[in-house]
């Protein structure tokens, strides 16, 4: 039990340090992901920092969250909009997809357990809503303008689309949060709560920073590679949701694995 506790309050300490480093990071365009991982593991020390768990969880919510999806969506949104108003959009879409995340972390097996709620049931029901959107961007065309000059000075109507549906569940969005508890459930050592603080810092940054160039690459790729890159992403994310859909049925139903 006093185990327990100390992992607890080990867990979160690390998560709070990854991500107020990570939030004072943003303040300057010039800081650099390198950077908050070197600050971060000076802090910590970096005997407690797993560099191969770091890399594998890293790769699986990357692939789950995808920020390169947010692209399209973003630039729609933010048509004709100045750097000021795009910056501030992503700032809170980001700080969302922050949020979220780190109240997985910190809550969601207490969330879960409340509802009497398994990870298998969670994973199916994450896997069918993580379909339906990747279904849904497969089917998507090419982004138009999201507002005109009588829509602009709509600020909190654009304000609460950078929440949602954008940071969620576009972003953030069950399959993340999925992820995100079932490792928090896994781990027990010092390092294993490092690793799931320094992931959860890596992918908000990695999310602000793509939603900063969203609008460039757009202009590079055009509508019609937008469009292609969207539907071969919604093809990626409809995988990625048969994936954790069947591996929830195996863990509901044992006798299915043959």
């Amino acid at each position: 039990m006093r185990k327990n506790a100390r992992n607890m309050i080990m867990y979160n300490g690390s998560i709070g340090i990854v991500v107020g480093g990570m939030l004072l990071s943003m303040t300057g365009a010039g800081e650099s992901i390198v950077n908050i991982t070197s600050g971060f593991l000076d802090t910590i020390g970096a005997a407690h920092f797993d560099a191969a768990a770091f890399w594998l969880f890293f790769a699986s919510l990357f692939a789950i969250m995808n920020p390169l999806v947010a692209v399209p969506f973003f630039v729609g949104m933010t048509e004709g909009y100045t750097e000021k108003r795009r910056r501030r959009l992503a700032l809170i879409a980001t700080m969302s997809v922050c949020l979220a995340l780190v109240a997985a972390a910190l809550f969601g097996r207490e969330i879960l357990g409340f509802f009497a709620i398994s990870i298998s049931s969670f994973r199916i029901a994450g896997g069918i809503i993580v379909l339906l959107m990747g279904l849904s961007l497969m089917q998507s065309k090419p982004a138009t303008n999201a507002t005109d000059a009588s829509d602009t000075p709509r600020t909190e109507s654009r304000d609460s689309e950078a929440i949602c549906p954008l940071a969620i569940p576009l972003l953030a969005g069950p399959g993340a949060i999925a992820t995100i508890i079932i490792r928090c459930e896994t781990a027990e050592r010092a390092c294993d709560f490092v690793t799931i603080g320094a992931v959860i810092a890596a992918m908000v940054v990695i999310t602000y920073a793509i939603l900063r160039v969203a609008v460039p690459v757009a202009r590079i790729l055009g509508p019609s590679g937008l469009t292609v890159m969207t539907r071969l992403i919604g093809m990626i994310v409809a995988a990625i949701a048969i994936d954790m859909m069947v591996i929830g049925i195996r863990a509901t139903f044992p006798g299915m694995s043959g």
